[in-house]
């Protein structure tokens, strides 16, 4: 069995007392979610099961069957996106949203952050009342947003400070400039990943440019550059050199 000293311990130490564990079925099999056979064959595994409920948890009226899948779908990457626009066009950021609207991905997982500088609408001619309506648009479509006007001369640590206290409730960030387009299946991918139990750093789209990270990394390690981008790159040699960096291969 690959990777059976981890599978081992995970089931010691957390399926043992998992409502969802089958302690009468081989060990690969015990898990009613899965888990330790996706363990198993994972490239990198995490030891962490999210999805772990003591065995005497209250189901409040469902069924396991019920409160398993409950449990598998609040367990979901939950995604904040923040979209920096800083494009001399103004189309561009309509791009982006447009995508993130177009994601083949629960809507009520994701959370959009637009941060724009005030001088860039101005040196474009948009008004703040004009870009509200992107902030309307993700709203009808039923993801949550949130808009952040930046003031003139604004260090790069304080605006993205403030742009990223607004999703610390989210699991994943990912940072897109205007102009840059998510892939449909994209979040869908990552959030699949996660499940499949792999020790993640970066999952990336490497032909657009587009990387999704956990939170926990970028809380970490952020303050060693006060510049998300410049961590990001970092972090892509980080996580290549130690097998925690998955390519988004499209399907």
């Amino acid at each position: 069995m690959k990777n059976a000293s981890q599978v081992e311990a995970v089931f010691n130490n957390l399926c043992s007392s998992c409502l969802f564990c089958d302690k009468d079925k081989d060990i690969l099999e015990a898990c009613r979610a899965g888990v330790l056979s996706r363990m198993s064959n994972a490239r990198n595994p995490t030891e962490f099961c999210l999805l772990h409920r003591p065995e005497d948890i209250d189901l409040r009226g469902r069924t396991e069957e019920e409160f398993l899948q409950n449990a598998i779908k609040v367990s979901s990457n939950k995604y904040g996106i923040i979209v920096y626009d800083e494009s001399d066009n103004k189309t561009d950021v309509v791009k982006s949203l447009e995508s993130i609207i177009a994601s083949e991905y629960p809507s009520n997982r994701i959370k959009v952050i637009l941060s724009v500088k005030e001088s860039v609408l101005l040196d474009r001619g948009s008004s703040i009342g004009e870009y509200l309506q992107h902030y309307y648009n993700l709203g009808e479509n039923g993801v949550l947003s949130e808009l952040t006007l930046h003031k003139p001369e604004m260090p790069q640590y304080v605006m993205e400070t403030e742009v990223f206290q607004k999703i610390v409730d989210s699991t994943h960030f990912i940072s897109l400039d205007a102009g840059k387009e998510l892939d449909p299946e994209f979040l869908k991918a990552a959030n699949e990943n996660r499940h499949n139990m792999e020790k993640s750093i970066l999952f990336t789209d490497e032909e657009r440019a587009i990387s999704c990270l956990p939170k926990h990394v970028a809380q970490h390690f952020y303050l060693n550059y006060n510049d998300y981008r410049l961590m990001l790159a970092a972090l892509t040699d980080e996580a290549k050199n130690t097998d925690t960096y998955f390519k988004y291969e499209k399907s």
